[in-house]
């Protein structure tokens, strides 16, 4: 797992604020995919960020970054968001499935109760990592991870990532390309 700091204060609010403000018509595009109810996380299939009025600036900090870490295009991008409410989590979960193909997950914490944190499960151990505000996380699609239950009155706002690397995959409302 590699995690940095990619995005500063201005840039969090500008991005936090946009995905609140757009949550409501993200949602109106079709069904959640999860049975938890109306979840933005639930439209991860409609709604890619990178090719929002954002995008410029999500393109900005973290196509550096993935190259950094030797993640090279082409690839096929997934970006979506994640408000957590009073209340509200996401349980254990990996990315595809356990028998499929890997590649690269990414979180990033923008807003909320920085103790709540991400749990990881590394080696069957877990381990919570606090989140960092601006802070992106790599790591392997077959690693579980989970985000605890919100307590708090502020929601939790992030984002998530699939990066399918030296591969194009045909659904453009839901893959940026990265070529």
């Amino acid at each position: 797992m590699i995690y940095k700091t990619i995005f500063n204060k201005k840039e969090v609010k500008d991005i936090s604020n946009f995905i609140l403000d757009n949550e409501e018509r993200i949602k109106k595009l079709g069904p959640s995919m999860y049975n938890n109810g109306d979840s933005l996380t639930g439209r991860f299939y409609i709604y890619n960020f990178f090719n929002s009025d954002i995008g410029h600036l999500l393109k900005k900090k973290i196509l550096p970054f993935l190259e950094e870490n030797n993640i090279n295009k082409p690839a096929s991008i997934q970006c979506w968001a994640n408000v957590f409410r009073k209340g509200e989590n996401i349980p254990r979960h990996i990315h595809g499935d356990e028998d499929g193909l890997k590649f690269h997950v990414a979180n990033i914490f923008f807003k909320g109760d920085e103790k709540i944190g991400t749990t990881y499960i590394l080696n069957k151990d877990e381990k919570v990592i606090e989140n960092r505000s601006g802070e992106i996380v790599l790591f392997n699609s077959h690693i579980p991870h989970y985000v605890r239950k919100n307590n708090s009155s502020r929601p939790r706002i992030s984002m998530a990532l699939d990066i399918h690397q030296n591969v194009l995959l045909k659904d453009l409302k839901r893959f940026y390309h990265w070529i």
